[in-house]
């Protein structure tokens, strides 16, 4: 996170709306955005409606996020991250850290409790249409799900993406009031992302796929 100006949150190539108290303090990479002032905050990222984390039938190569999150613990529904369109969220209930999305009639939900409340965290969520969700804490696996469960309704609503909130209705739900730094949202899932050694985590293996890995890897966001 660069700064705020006139409520847009400038991050390295995203320009965001900032609602509601926030700031900009220092993080674990430079300066993070905080959210634990006051009540109604949120970021709008804008649309991401022809974009993979806006309609997972664009996710050829699946899709991942990660940020580090320090949080006050005692919320419920609090949500960290979200898109309707994608039924992606990111949320919490009290101690325990819950990750979602959805694709057609298939939802996968993930969950990892125990965190402690006011310390940093390195969150990653990872998704592929046949190896499931995954949330890592730290680089460890904290929970996954391969085979989604089938569900009568998709997800519908705004493919605008959220930090802090839900869109639309909020009611049972609550803005997150946490501090989140350097969020990168990639057009792969986790495990690709290393075999390419696009990100580093630990050993990392050639696949040979991946030029049109790389090559679909055009838009990459972080902030």
């Amino acid at each position: 996170m660069d700064g705020i100006t006139n409520e847009q949150v400038v991050a390295s190539n995203i320009y965001s709306t900032g609602k509601g108290t926030l700031r900009i303090v220092s993080g674990v990479v430079g300066n993070a955005l905080d959210f634990s002032m006051g009540s109604g905050k949120y970021v709008d990222m804008g649309t991401f409606e022809s974009s993979c984390i806006g309609n997972p039938s664009l996710c050829t190569f699946g899709l991942s996020i990660s940020f580090w999150l320090r949080f006050i613990s005692g919320q419920t529904n609090a949500y960290v991250f979200s898109n309707n369109a994608s039924g992606l969220a990111v949320y919490l209930n009290g101690s325990t850290l819950n990750a979602s999305i959805q694709k057609g009639g298939q939802r996968w939900f993930v969950s990892a409790s125990g965190l402690i409340n006011e310390s940093w965290y390195f969150v990653e969520v990872t998704w592929h249409p046949n190896s499931g969700l995954g949330l890592y804490l730290n680089q460890s696996m904290a929970s996954s799900q391969v085979s989604g469960t089938v569900v009568t309704q998709g997800a519908t609503g705004s493919a605008n993406l959220y930090l802090g909130q839900i869109g639309g209705n909020m009611s049972n739900r609550s803005n997150a009031m946490m501090t989140i730094d350097d969020l990168y949202i990639y057009n792969a899932d986790r495990q690709q992302l290393l075999n390419i050694n696009y990100i580093i985590r630990g050993i990392v293996l050639l696949d040979e796929e991946d030029d049109l890995i790389l090559s679909s890897l055009n838009k990459l966001y972080r902030c």
